[in-house]
């Protein structure tokens, strides 16, 4: 089993959605950090780039870099979880689908958003020990 979530980051570019969502996690004593783009995630990852960092819960539609983009960006780094409005998943091509370990409807965040995140962190960890082939 995985260790319990210590910190995510939390990127959507509406002001609402993103503390909503944040606030999913520091409800249950989880270090939260915020970013209103995929470009200001991008900088916040280069600068804390020594951050233990349990997940990525990321808007998909964001002017800038979106968070396919973004998923493009981090490569497999950290656990992603994409949150959209209704309708915006059918965008993702299955070039992405391998980046990305939950997605989430922004109308359905209070009640699955923290334990999607768990599950998504504890398959990320476990992909990451599959042994590769000779």
């Amino acid at each position: 089993m995985t260790a319990p979530l210590k910190k995510v980051l939390v990127v959507d570019d509406n002001e609402i959605d993103l503390k909503k969502m944040g606030s999913i996690f520091e409800q249950e004593g989880v270090d939260v950090a915020y970013a209103h783009s995929g470009v200001e995630a991008a900088k916040w990852l280069k600068k804390n780039g020594n951050t233990r960092l349990d997940a990525i819960i990321c808007d998909v539609m964001m002017p800038e870099m979106n968070g396919i983009e973004l998923s493009q960006l981090i490569g497999g780094n950290f656990p992603l979880i994409l949150v959209s409005d209704e309708g915006e998943l059918p965008l993702l091509t299955d070039e992405y689908l391998d980046l990305v370990q939950a997605f989430v409807d922004k109308s359905d965040c209070e009640q699955t958003l923290f334990n999607a995140t768990i599950k998504a962190q504890e398959r990320w960890s476990q992909d990451l020990k599959i042994p590769m082939a000779a």
